[in-house]
């Protein structure tokens, strides 16, 4: 340097994180529309009915993030439609699109559980409705009702079992027909917007391993390719 200079240093995980962050989620006043929800089977095999005073019900528009990976749990969700991606930062600053969830399901149970910062960020595919409840007024309540306990260990046991069945079909199958189950999995309605670097490396593939197939894919006409996002023309191809 020729002068005196100040540099601003960037950790890999910090600059990873900058992408993920929880907007203002819009409260929905609607009562009709929350006691629909509050009679769902799914939400009435975990919850007791005393905490529906505490509950908020919220809507994420499509592409928010809901909890962002190294932030602290502040609530536990319950989705009650739309799908979301389950994403993870790794050490080595590549960012790994884990899986997708649809309505139902919980989001920041184990963060419930054991106090801790988040894991994984998860992102919405879609418009979503959400139970919000904060854990500063749930958690003891949650932690000492052995029907809610028992349930979630359930939950979370059926849960793995699935994951681990869909990481067996991930690198059972040949790349192409995992890479069309990936595109089916993140789809936002009909288009597909994930940077290929993403799904090379959710994948464990190489980026040009993945160029190449979803360049052959537009060229069969199953993919149409509009800037950086992709709209599906044959579904039944990827299926």
């Amino acid at each position: 340097a020729f002068s005196d200079c100040i540099i601003l240093r960037l950790e890999r995980s910090v600059i990873g994180n900058i992408s993920c962050f929880v907007m203002n989620m819009d409260e929905l006043k609607n009562e009709n529309l929350k006691k629909h929800y509050l009679a769902d089977p799914f939400y009435r095999q975990f919850f007791p009915e005393d905490l529906a005073d505490r509950i908020s019900l919220v809507r994420c528009r499509n592409g928010e993030d809901i909890i962002c990976q190294g932030q602290a749990g502040t609530a536990l969700y319950v989705l009650l439609s739309g799908r979301c991606s389950v994403s993870q930062l790794l050490p080595s600053g590549r960012t790994v699109i884990l899986r997708t969830h649809a309505a139902p399901c919980l989001f920041g149970e184990i963060e419930l559980l054991r106090g801790q910062e988040a894991a994984m960020s998860i992102r919405t595919l879609q418009d979503c409705d959400l139970f919000r409840l904060p854990l500063d007024q749930v958690r003891n309540r949650l932690i000492n009702d052995n029907r809610f306990l028992r349930n979630l260990c359930m939950y979370i046991t059926e849960k793995e079992a699935k994951n681990s069945m869909q990481l067996f079909q991930t690198f059972a199958y040949p790349l192409e027909n995992r890479l069309a189950l990936f595109i089916l999995n993140n789809l936002e309605g009909s288009r597909f917007r994930i940077k290929k670097v993403y799904i090379a490396d959710s994948l464990g593939v190489s980026y040009r391993q993945t160029e190449n197939i979803m360049r052959r894919f537009t060229e069969q006409g199953v993919l149409r390719k509009q800037g950086l996002v992709y709209t599906v023309r044959d579904r039944e191809a990827l299926e």
